[in-house]
């Protein structure tokens, strides 16, 4: 049986993903989680909106498009036409910014 590590052990770096992480400080892991957020919310609300009909999910669907209005620029101007484009647009271009 191995002894389970403690947590001082688990910092150090020897794993790939770990090596890649131990040069930046803990504060600066945190800008993941922003768009982690944005996509989650981003999926969840267009599944509530269309598997679920929910009316509540297209409203976080507006909240979510008016918080980045800088990268949705294009959203607006792509869903008259090409709907299923503005959608990926916005999770994706949405997530980076």
């Amino acid at each position: 049986m191995t002894p389970v590590p403690d947590s001082r052990k688990a910092l150090t770096c020897k794993t790939p993903r770990c090596k890649l992480l131990c040069g930046m400080a803990p504060r600066h892991r945190w800008v993941y989680f922003a768009p982690a957020v944005h996509l989650s919310f981003g999926v969840l609300s267009l599944i509530g909106m269309y598997a679920f009909r929910s009316s509540y999910a297209a409203d976080l669907w507006v909240y979510l498009v008016l918080a980045d209005i800088p990268a949705s620029l294009p959203y607006y101007f792509l869903a008259w036409k090409y709907g299923v484009w503005a959608l990926c647009w916005v999770l994706v271009a949405g997530t980076g910014w």
